[in-house]
């Protein structure tokens, strides 16, 4: 299969899923995601926040853990300006307003340079044994991640555990470190 195919068929699987199942799955992924990274090693976290009808991970467990127990740690979530992410500051108190494609964005509020972003989780619909990743064709996170400072810890969420291998990742691919699924946190190590 090719990226296009593996994306259209892990959609249509994703969909599939009911509320409960993506409830579940991303009750689970929390669990492993703090089991594996403790809060204090998570400075300037940038979080996607999950678009709903695509089913995705449920990102505001890990946003409310970490404000709530956490306060120090900084999260910050994008804007999609051009072809671009933009960075701002998450608090209780911002206002989110929904893109045509069911994006929750901020309408405004504190930016924050990406340079000083620690580490990102990163939107995915599936990835490979080696932390490549299929999103969603746009090349958002692909452009983002590249304009990250070295050393930036990329954490992909999945509800589904990886297939074997994504043919023919493309030169501007950014790979994962890590994945964090409802069954385990997949290690990526550095390419040699």
């Amino acid at each position: 299969m090719n990226k296009r195919t593996l994306r259209k068929h892990y959609l249509a699987e994703r969909k599939k899923l009911s509320d409960e199942q993506i409830a579940q799955a991303s009750r689970a992924i929390c669990r492993q995601f703090f089991a594996r990274f403790p809060p204090d090693a998570l400075r300037n976290l940038h979080c996607f926040l999950p678009i709903h009808q695509q089913k995705e991970v449920d990102t505001k467990l890990i946003i409310g853990h970490i404000h709530r127990f956490h306060p120090e740690v900084t999260v910050v979530i994008p804007k999609v300006n051009g072809d671009h992410l933009e960075n701002y500051v998450w608090n209780s108190r911002l206002e989110l307003a929904s893109t045509p494609g069911g994006i929750p964005e901020p309408v405004a509020g504190d930016g924050f340079p990406t340079e000083r972003i620690a580490s990102v989780l990163v939107p995915l619909v599936i990835f490979d044994q080696r932390g490549h990743r299929v999103g969603y064709g746009k090349g958002y996170y692909d452009r983002f991640l590249a304009e990250c400072r070295p050393g930036t810890v990329k954490i992909g969420l999945s509800v589904f555990e990886p297939v074997a291998a994504i043919p023919e990742p493309d030169e501007w691919d950014v790979r994962l470190n890590y994945c964090v699924t409802p069954r385990k946190v997949w290690v990526f190590p550095a390419p040699a």
